[in-house]
C-alpha cells in the first residue's frame, strides 16, 4: 500500500463524513502569520446534513421569524465563508470520537499529511 494520497482523493475521503487525522500548515494572509504545523488527531468535515438542507426549505417558526426580522432590522446578514473563492474547508475537532464545539478552517493545499499518508498535489 502506498504512503501517498492525492489531494483530490483526500477531499473525496473527507466528504464521506468519516473521521480522519491530518497535519496542516497554518496560514493567515490577513495577519501575515503562519508556518506552524498543526496536528489534528481526530476531525470530521463540517458539512450541511440532508436534514439541515430539508429544514432550510420549511416554514419558519414564530421565534425564528422574529430573530430573522431583528437581524434584518439591524442591517446584519448571515456571513458567507466563501469556501469556493478561498478554497477552504471547515473541520470539527473530535475528542475520543465525540464532536466538540471547536471548528478550524483549513486550506486543502496546505494539508501535508492525511490519515498517516503524505498528500501530493
Amino acid at each position: 500500500m502506498s504512503n501517498y494520497i492525492t489531494e483530490r482523493d483526500m477531499l473525496v475521503v473527507m466528504e464521506t463524513g468519516r473521521a480522519f487525522s491530518c497535519r496542516v500548515v497554518s496560514y493567515d494572509r490577513k495577519r501575515k502569520k503562519g508556518g506552524k504545523v498543526l496536528h489534528y488527531p481526530e476531525a470530521v468535515l463540517v458539512q450541511a446534513s440532508k436534514e439541515a438542507k430539508a429544514n432550510a426549505r420549511r416554514n419558519l417558526t414564530p421565534a425564528e421569524r422574529r430573530k430573522l426580522e431583528a437581524r434584518n432590522a439591524a442591517g446584519g446578514t448571515p456571513r458567507n465563508p466563501h469556501h469556493r473563492k478561498f478554497y477552504t474547508r471547515n473541520i470539527r475537532i473530535l475528542q475520543d470520537g465525540q464532536p466538540t464545539m471547536i471548528q478550524r478552517k483549513v486550506h486543502p493545499p496546505l494539508i501535508i499529511e492525511f490519515n498517516g499518508k503524505r498528500v501530493l498535489p
